[in-house]
């Protein structure tokens, strides 16, 4: 199993790429669909699926030119399909160079709180852990011990609170399953660099409430 990462964008989104005997997932296929698709080819890779950590903008731009080339499946939690589609203008982002950013190509739905994946041997478990947006899951590899948090939990921090999706409410539930997990695992958030649970539980305040 490989972990690979791309920082895409001027919002410096990160791009994660999941491998295992050439079979590929993506977190996050957040913009530059060619770049993303030119890393898969240099590398053999066949991308199989896309998991979205949520629907903002930033994270989802290189779906459609990605799914029009592998015809791969497109996983988000259903509380976020207005986001994904774009069809909800109270809870889309305005930024300018956003503003037409959606996915077209299908999306597989799920609406349960906790769903568990197998990708061809990649084994992934979805997590629903709002607050950030309405849908937004935490991603886990429970056999390499690695979190694919999105904008809920970033090092020493949390995502955006100025989007109109923020709940406080949730996030700080949202949270508390995050206390739950081993200080060992690994945290890859949708910005900045990487963490652990443990360095989070130390640093980061709103693990303190």
């Amino acid at each position: 199993m490989k972990i690979e990462k791309l920082i895409l964008s001027d919002f410096k989104t990160n791009c994660y790429i999941i491998s295992d005997n050439g079979i590929a997932i993506i977190v996050d296929p957040a913009s530059n669909g060619e770049n993303i698709d030119l890393f898969l080819k240099n590398r053999n890779y066949q991308l199989k699926a896309i998991f979205l950590t949520h629907g903002h903008q930033d994270q989802i731009g290189a779906c459609d030119y990605l799914y029009n080339i592998y015809k791969c499946d497109i996983y988000a939690h259903i509380n976020d399909r207005d986001l994904i589609a774009g069809t909800d203008p109270s809870k889309i982002l305005t930024i300018p160079s956003l503003k037409n950013v959606k996915v077209t190509a299908p999306v597989k739905y799920f609406d349960d709180e906790f769903v568990s994946f197998n990708i061809d041997g990649i084994i992934i478990d979805a997590i629903l852990t709002p607050g950030h947006s309405d849908g937004s899951v935490t991603y886990v590899l429970r056999k390499f011990s690695r979190i694919f948090s999105g904008d809920t939990v970033i090092k020493d921090g949390i995502g955006d609170t100025n989007y109109p999706t923020y709940d406080a409410t949730k996030l700080k539930e949202s949270i508390e399953i995050y206390k739950t997990f081993k200080d060992t695992c690994k945290l890859n958030p949708a910005h900045g660099p990487a963490s652990t649970i443990g360095d989070e539980k130390a640093n980061n305040q709103y693990f303190k409430y």
